[in-house]
C-alpha cells in the first residue's frame, strides 16, 4: 500500500512577491522533508518560473559550489571554461531561452544577480556553463583550470532470475543509484526534485533529481517510465572540440522528447540516440532502463572513440540478470579495477537473489561513500521511487529514504488534493478542487476570532477578498465564483487570530 505523503505548502512565499508582468508558471512544495518544484509551459516560461522561485539557491550554488569549490575560487579558471564553452559548445535555442528565462525570473523576484568574483551580473551563459560541469573533466589538465573535484556514481539494475523470488518484484526490474559528487554544505541544503510539465507538443513530462540551476538530466525519469542516470567515465581522451554538446543536456533531449528517435515508442533507445547524435567532451556512462524486464543498458561515451551500448550480454564477471555501472568503461577501453565494482560482484556471487530492500543495502554496503549526495531506487513496473539525501552529518544512502510514485509526482492535481497540516483546532478546506468556476471554502474555529479570507494569484496580487470580519466559534463557509478569472493556480488565504493558513486551488475552464 502506498504511504501517504505529508506536504507542507510553501505558498506563503508567493503571497507578497515583487510585482512583475510575466506569470510564474511554477510552484514549490515541501513533501515529507523533500523540496519539490513544479514547472509548466514552454522552455522560456519554465526557466522564468525556476529563476523566480529558486533564484537565491541558484546563485548560491553557482558562486559557492561551482566557482568557490569546484573551481577553487579561480577567476582565470572560470574565464577559461567560460570562453571554451562559448567557442566549442553548440546548444539548441530552447536551452538558451530557458537560461535567459532563469535570469529574467531571478531579476523579477528581486534577487541580486551580481557576483563579486566575476565583478559583473550572472547571465544566461553562466547558467549554461554550470550545466556543462561533467564535460569539464577533460580540461582539468589545462594549466588555467587545474585539477577538478571528482564526480563519482555507481548503479545496479536487476531483473529476471535475480528478482524472481521477491514476492513484490517477481522478475520485474529494480534499479538503485548512488550519486557521489564531492559534497558541499550548499548542496546538502538544496536537494531538489524538479517536475517538468512541458507545453511543447513533441515533449513529455519528466522528473529530475538535481540541484537548483542544473537543468540537464543527471538522474531523470520520464512519464513513459524511461530512466537515465549519468556517471562519469574514467577516460577523457580525445581532442575533438568542435560542435560539442553538454552531456546532461543530451540526456535531457532523449528523456524529454516524446519519441526522440522516431521509432514509434519511447524506450531507452531515445536517450541513447540523443547521446549518439552529439559529441561529448569528457567520458561519461549513462545507465538506461524502462519497465520491460531486462531492458537495461549502459551507453559509454568518449570523445576519441565515440559511443557504444553495453548490456547484460557484455557482462564478463557480473553474474545473472544484473547490470552494473561505476565510473569505469568496460567496452570502449579495457576495464580498470574498481573496488566498488568488485564489492558488488562479491555480494552478487555470495547471494544471487535480489529484492528491492537488498539491492538498496547491497549498493550502499558495497559502493557507499562519504561523498554520496543522492541515493535513488526506481522500480519501473510500479513507478515506485525511493530518495535518500545527504546532510552535513551523513551520506544520502545512510538516510531512511522517502517513498514516491511516478504517477503521483506527475499528477499535479493529485498533489494539490493531499491533506495539509493545520494548527490545532483550526480547519480550512475547499471543494471541489480542481473546479471549473466556483469553489466553496470552509473553515472551523475553536473560539471566536477576526477572520480574513482572500484569494491571491501567483504574482501575489489579491484577486478578491471574500471575508473580513469577526466570526463566532464553529463552522462557516464562503464561496468564490471565479467565472471572470483565467484558468490557473490560485492561493486561498485564511487569517484567524494569530494563524495564517493557505490552500492551493486549481481553476480549470
Amino acid at each position: 500500500m502506498r504511504k501517504l505523503i505529508c506536504i507542507t505548502l510553501l505558498g506563503m512565499a508567493v503571497l507578497c512577491p515583487p510585482l512583475q508582468a510575466q506569470e510564474v508558471q511554477g510552484d514549490t512544495l515541501t513533501v515529507s522533508g523533500r523540496q519539490l518544484i513544479y514547472l509548466w509551459g514552454t522552455h522560456s516560461e519554465r526557466g522564468f518560473a525556476l529563476g523566480y522561485l529558486m533564484g537565491e539557491p541558484i546563485r548560491e550554488i553557482f558562486e559557492q559550489y561551482f566557482l568557490g569549490y569546484y573551481l577553487n575560487g579561480s577567476l582565470p579558471g572560470y574565464n577559461y571554461l567560460h570562453g571554451y564553452f562559448s567557442d566549442h559548445f553548440q546548444l539548441e535555442q530552447k536551452y538558451q531561452l530557458e537560461a535567459e528565462g532563469i535570469v529574467e525570473g531571478m531579476l523579477a523576484a528581486g534577487n541580486d544577480p551580481y557576483c563579486e568574483l566575476l565583478e559583473r551580473e550572472v547571465d544566461a551563459t553562466d547558467i549554461l556553463d554550470v550545466n556543462a560541469i561533467v564535460d569539464y573533466a577533460a580540461l582539468s589538465r589545462e594549466p588555467e583550470v587545474g585539477p577538478l573535484p571528482h564526480l563519482g556514481c555507481s548503479s545496479l539494475s536487476s531483473w529476471g532470475a535475480a528478482t524472481m523470488l521477491d514476492p513484490w518484484l517477481q522478475g520485474e526490474l529494480v534499479f538503485t543509484r548512488l550519486m557521489d559528487w564531492s559534497p558541499h554544505s550548499v548542496l546538502h541544503a538544496n536537494h531538489l526534485l524538479v517536475i517538468q510539465l512541458p507545453s511543447e507538443l513533441d515533449e513529455q513530462p519528466w522528473i529530475s533529481f538535481t540541484f537548483p540551476g542544473l537543468i540537464g538530466a543527471l538522474s531523470a525519469v520520464n512519464a513513459s517510465g524511461v530512466g537515465a542516470f549519468l556517471n562519469m567515465g574514467n577516460y577523457h581522451t580525445g581532442s575533438a572540440a568542435e560542435l560539442l554538446h553538454p552531456a546532461l543536456l543530451s540526456v535531457r533531449n532523449g528523456i524529454e522528447a516524446a519519441d526522440y528517435d522516431q521509432s514509434g515508442q519511447c524506450d531507452p533507445g531515445d536517450p541513447a540516440a540523443a547521446l549518439m547524435d552529439q559529441h561529448q567532451r569528457s567520458g561519461v556512462l549513462v545507465h538506461l532502463l524502462d519497465a520491460l524486464p531486462g531492458d537495461a543498458r549502459i551507453i559509454e561515451c568518449n570523445n576519441a572513440l565515440g559511443q557504444v551500448l553495453r548490456d547484460q550480454a557484455d557482462n564478463t564477471v557480473i553474474p545473472g540478470d544484473n547490470l552494473v555501472a561505476t565510473n569505469h568503461f568496460r567496452l570502449l577501453y579495457t576495464p580498470s579495477w574498481c573496488y566498488r565494482y568488485e564489492n558488488i560482484l562479491d555480494s552478487l556471487l555470495s547471494d544471487p537473489d535480489i529484492s528491492a530492500t537488498r539491492q538498496w543495502d547491497l549498493l550502499g554496503g558495497a559502493a557507499g561513500t562519504w561523498s554520496n549526495l543522492h541515493a535513488i531506487q526506481y522500480t519501473p513496473a510500479t513507478g515506485r521511487l525511493l530518495w535518500g539525501i545527504s546532510s552535513n552529518e551523513q551520506a544520502g544512502y545512510q538516510e531512511v529514504p522517502v517513498e514516491f510514485f511516478l504517477d503521483e509526482l506527475l499528477s499535479y492535481e493529485a498533489v494539490l488534493q493531499r491533506p495539509v497540516p493545520l494548527p490545532a483546532g483550526i480547519r480550512f478546506e475547499l471543494y471541489p478542487n480542481p473546479a471549473n468556476g466556483e469553489f466553496r471554502l470552509q473553515f472551523a474555529l475553536p473560539e471566536p476570532a477576526t477572520v480574513s479570507v482572500a484569494i491571491y494569484n501567483l504574482l501575489g496580487q489579491e484577486v478578491e477578498r471574500l471575508l473580513d470580519e469577526r466570526c463566532d466559534a464553529g463552522v462557516r463557509s464562503v464561496d468564490w465564483k471565479a467565472t471572470d478569472q483565467p484558468s490557473g493556480l490560485y492561493i486561498a488565504s485564511l487569517t484567524a487570530g494569530g494563524d495564517r493558513l493557505t490552500l492551493k486551488m486549481l481553476l480549470l475552464k
